[in-house]
């Protein structure tokens, strides 16, 4: 069942990315012209889809790493190899502690969202920290340890 379960949910994590990438990038262009205008608007749909998806996949990685993984299950027998291996090194520390601080810049964006040019400022800055964090721990496949862009 565990074997299953963590396909399962490494599938929907390596293509949930895609559409929260798109929504997050989107959301940073309409923060901009926003600000462009001087204008600056509450929570949008937009943005807020992009949030809650971004929970959905921050939920589904959780999982992982918690248990479902093996490469987390081995990255915890001996932290001594973990550190001097770079894929468990990577997918056990890395990645996990990049896209925790990721989801906490994207979200403090989100309640930084409001009516005020100041706060709105602060929003946008948030949403480029994340997608700086974000491209940085995602394992694109030209790193030593990284993953294809679409899972089949």
């Amino acid at each position: 069942m565990t074997g299953a379960a963590y396909s399962a949910v490494l599938w929907t994590h390596s293509w949930l990315r895609w559409v929260v990438l798109l929504l997050g990038v989107a959301a940073l262009g309409q923060l901009a012209w926003q600000a462009s205008r001087g204008r600056p608007e509450g929570p949008t749909r937009l943005y807020t889809a992009f949030i809650r998806l971004l929970g959905l996949q921050f939920l589904l990685g959780a999982f992982m790493f918690v248990g479902l993984s093996p490469l987390i299950r081995a990255a915890w027998i001996d932290w001594g190899v973990t550190f001097t291996d770079p894929s468990l090194r990577f997918f056990s520390i890395e990645h996990p502690f990049g896209m925790f601080f990721a989801v906490g810049a994207a979200h403090f964006g989100w309640i930084r969202l409001g009516r005020d040019v100041r706060w709105h400022r602060a929003a946008l800055i948030a949403q480029a920290m994340w997608l700086l964090l974000t491209v940085i721990s995602i394992p694109w496949p030209f790193m030593p340890y990284g993953r294809a862009l679409f899972r089949l």
